[in-house]
């Protein structure tokens, strides 16, 4: 937990063994999430709401080194780099997972979230192509389509939208670019790399804060 400018532990346990390559996504309705995809059948989830730790239905396929955002109020996973999980995509409604179109690619490593129009799919490694993912997807009407392109390649990543733009911070592979896009609604119109961060960090934690926050405290 996050207090003021210190990060604090606190006594309540996950049953599933997390790591880099699981997920997790705030639940539609901001009072929990859905943490999933343990390191064994990449297939098992938990719903955390900050004071207990639920079992939840697991998925139909594996999705090891997936992504998961909201799409329609709904938690939605895509792909794996296990082979059958690659493509796939599902949605929860808070009680059952059902099946949504495969993904264009068969992705890992890639960023997921949610907008107005729908649900973003950013980054990742192209398992059949051998290749960085550079092209921006969106999740709509049960359709996806191609909505823009990063200048670099994001693996691991974890982005945020904060107005008109969402910002990309990378994960592993060097130079570990920290990337801006401007979202209209239905497109990215511009794009641009801000910055590096420093080293790599599978799948930052980021959240906006106001300016100077915790200066104080790091000086």
């Amino acid at each position: 937990m996050i207090d003021d400018c210190q990060i604090k532990e606190i006594d309540l346990r996950l049953g599933l063994s997390i790591n880099f390559q699981s997920a997790a996504v705030t639940m539609a309705d901001q009072e929990s999430a859905l943490i999933c995809f343990e390191n064994q059948s990449f297939k098992k989830c938990e719903e955390f709401n900050g004071s207990d730790v639920v079992s939840r239905p697991s998925t139909t396929y594996s999705h090891d080194s997936a992504c998961m955002g909201i799409h329609e109020r709904n938690s939605v996973v895509v792909g794996s780099f296990e082979e059958e999980g690659a493509n796939k995509v599902e949605k929860f409604n808070g009680t059952s997972w059902t099946k949504l179109p495969d993904h264009p690619k068969a992705l890992n490593g890639h960023s997921c979230i949610g907008v107005e129009a729908g649900m973003l799919v950013l980054g990742g490694f192209d398992n059949d192509e051998d290749s960085y993912n550079v092209e921006v997807f969106l999740l709509r009407d049960a359709m996806w389509t191609i909505v823009g392109q990063l200048n670099k390649f994001h693996w691991f990543s974890s982005p945020l939208k904060i107005g008109k733009f969402i910002y990309l911070v990378s994960g592993y592979e060097q130079p570990f670019p920290v990337e801006e896009l401007q979202w209209n609604g239905t497109e990215v119109t511009n794009a641009k790399v801000i910055g590096n961060n420093c080293c790599p960090t599978n799948r930052p934690i980021i959240f906006q804060v106001d300016e100077f926050y915790c200066f104080d405290t790091a000086k």
